[in-house]
């Protein structure tokens, strides 16, 4: 099994390659402890290609496509963390809204400034 790509965030679409993609019943991608995973959404293409969504809880780590057969890991898989490339305004003081321009941002999970925590939406 191979994927077109080795790094994507939550909420990209990742192209899986390999055979014998029949009557899969589960993709999963681990979600960051030693033994658990987070299911995908996930359609199969053909018999050698499965497209799934990164899911939400996502982390680095493997991809586990299971059939009825059996299952098949992946090699390593980076989950991309969001990246944020502007701020507007730059500068201002506390309790003034600021949006943050960036990419992979579907899983953010918190916001600070300085440490502190702010409320925030995505």
């Amino acid at each position: 099994m191979r994927r077109e790509t080795t790094t994507a965030a939550v909420a990209d679409t990742v192209t899986i390659s390999g055979t014998h993609f029949i009557n899969v019943a589960s993709v999963r991608f681990r979600d960051g402890s030693t033994s658990s995973y987070v299911p995908a959404a996930y359609t199969v293409d053909s018999a050698s290609q499965i497209t799934v969504i990164v899911p939400t809880g996502a982390k680095d780590g493997t991809i586990v496509v299971t059939t009825a057969t059996g299952s098949a890991t992946s090699a390593a898989f980076t989950v991309s963390d969001p990246d944020v490339t502007s701020a507007n305004p730059a500068s201002a003081a506390a309790g003034t809204s600021v949006v943050l321009t960036g990419s992979h941002m579907v899983d953010v999970r918190a916001v600070t400034f300085n440490g502190t925590t702010a409320a925030f939406t995505v």
